[in-house]
């Protein structure tokens, strides 16, 4: 579990330098615009619907699969599996076809000062975009199986390898098809990676396509499941309607000033979620329905100090060199100095506020783990409550601002309740959690003082992609000083895993 971890954890980063190019792209063909507005009310009210309805369900999969696995064998979790499938299309069949047939019903909840042509036009694209959701369920289904066999890398790497291909088809398609060059990219890149699921399922010869009965029984067994989690779902999706009408108001490209903004740190986020979704809710539920208290301790223990360190890493990074990275993307397109300084500020913020969002996940995950459903419904829930009357009432005084600090301070305070029902050494937490903020803090301090006189000894016409490889080396350099030196046991364990992969003895 220890190299699982830790390798996992790496071949996921792997992905940041794709995700982080193809938000360039985009940058430098559209720009902050009306169009990429519009592209992402559309995008976002679809994932919205996605995870309203079936983001309760994609949660408690894992957990559920791997404990009726475990109670009554294989071939009942698949069948299981087949009709929680075979519905979850139907109904996903169903709420695409009201979609596209009413889309203006949704246009008017996102936006409330269009005119008629561009809300014909939000219309358009969100029929176009519809979809996806069918698509997209299907994937984290798949991938979902596969994880519950302990098949993580392939899904990681087809993901991989799909983004590349939508930037491909993003660059060859977008002097013809414009914005739409977007939808082509992700549609084509989504059914490749559909596809690819599809075959792995099938040579690892897990019997999911088989002929079968669907039975509305083992769909509402799943469904009632997820049930509480229903409730803080829902909250979360009206945060994210709330947020874009208030965003939208802010005037014409504000709602991409805060993609752009929070892009980065939402893409370390998700790698760490994603981590914590694959690996540690199949482990976790597997040691508690084996009542192995050593084994739920040490596996939680390690994946929270690999998401400490890994987010911390970056945090620091972008404390000191968030104006060059941002310059380094977004500098050569069309964004105003104005729009930059505002990105340039989001981000900052929104990478403190991973950490609060990071604790929140793996509480949480550790909550559903041990069958704590209603505990982690509820914390959600106010959670989200206080995110959006947070920014309801506070957006004037603080601005744009207040998104990314009442995240932070929202998911910090719901950690430290679920934290409270931890089933086992909090002691062993608390510990972990501190001796990873103490390296962290003497990184901060060192690179305060060590970076300055680095970065001034350099030409005055140096790149800014010298300066942030500099930066990102020296960062290194002194976080594994301070890691060895402190002897801390996770960060050895992972150094030596890599040192390993890279054949240095």
């Amino acid at each position: 579990m220890r190299q699982t971890s830790a390798l996992l954890f790496l071949i996921k980063l792997l992905k940041i330098p794709v995700s982080l190019y193809s938000y360039s792209l985009i940058a430098t063909l559209f720009g902050v615009s009306l169009a990429k507005d519009q592209w992402l009310l559309a995008y976002s009210i679809i994932i919205v619907l996605d995870l309203a309805v079936w983001g309760p369900v994609n949660d408690i999969f894992r957990s559920k699969f791997v404990t009726v696995k475990e109670k009554f064998g294989e071939q009942i979790a698949l069948k299981q599996s087949q009709s929680l499938l075979f519905y979850i299309f139907t109904f996903s069949a169903l709420i695409v076809t009201f979609v596209m047939l009413r889309p203006d019903i949704i246009s008017h909840i996102l936006v409330s000062d269009y005119s008629e042509v561009q809300m014909q036009s939000l219309n358009t694209m969100i029929q176009v975009v519809a979809p996806i959701l069918l698509i997209n369920q299907a994937t984290l289904i798949g991938i979902s199986i596969l994880n519950a066999y302990d098949i993580f890398y392939i899904p990681e790497l087809a993901t991989f390898f799909t983004q590349i291909i939508s930037i491909l088809i993003l660059l060859l398609s977008a002097k013809y098809l414009g914005i739409y060059s977007l939808i082509l990219s992700t549609f084509i890149s989504l059914i490749i990676l559909l596809l690819f699921i599809v075959v792995k399922i099938k040579q690892q010869k897990i019997s999911l396509f088989t002929s079968f009965k669907p039975q509305f029984s083992d769909f509402k067994q799943y469904f009632i499941f997820a049930l509480p989690l229903f409730i803080p779902y829902l909250i979360g999706q009206i945060n994210t309607v709330v947020e874009k009408r208030l965003i939208s108001k802010q005037g014409v490209g504000s709602i991409s000033i805060i993609d752009f903004g929070k892009k980065f740190p939402d893409m370390v986020n998700a790698v760490v979620s994603s981590v914590l979704l694959t690996v540690l809710i199949p482990v976790l539920a597997r040691a508690f329905v084996k009542k192995d208290e050593a084994d739920f301790s040490k596996n939680f223990n390690q994946i929270f100090s690999l998401g400490i360190l890994g987010l911390g890493f970056f945090v620091v990074f972008m404390f000191f060199s968030s104006s060059d990275l941002m310059n380094f993307f977004y500098g050569n397109s069309d964004i105003s100095k104005e729009s930059m300084n505002k990105i340039l500020q989001l981000n900052i913020f929104y990478s403190f506020a991973i950490i609060g969002v990071f604790m929140y996940v793996i509480f949480g995950m550790s909550m559903l783990a041990i069958g704590k459903n209603k505990l982690n419904a509820f914390a959600g829930s106010v959670t989200q409550i206080f995110v959006i009357t947070s920014n309801i009432f506070l957006i004037d005084q603080f601005g744009i601002i207040i998104f990314p600090l009442s995240i932070l301070i929202a998911h910090i305070l719901s950690s430290l309740y679920m934290f409270c029902y931890y089933p086992y050494s909090k002691y062993d937490v608390v510990k972990t959690f501190a001796k990873n903020v103490f390296m962290l803090l003497i990184v901060l301090v060192l690179m305060k003082f060590i970076l300055p006189l680095v970065l001034n000894q350099l030409p005055s016409d140096s790149s800014i992609l010298f300066r942030l490889a500099i930066a990102s080396v020296l960062q290194l350099i002194i976080f594994i000083i301070v890691g060895s030196l402190l002897n801390l046991e996770e960060f050895i364990s992972a150094l030596i895993i890599v040192k390993k992969r890279l054949g240095v003895k």
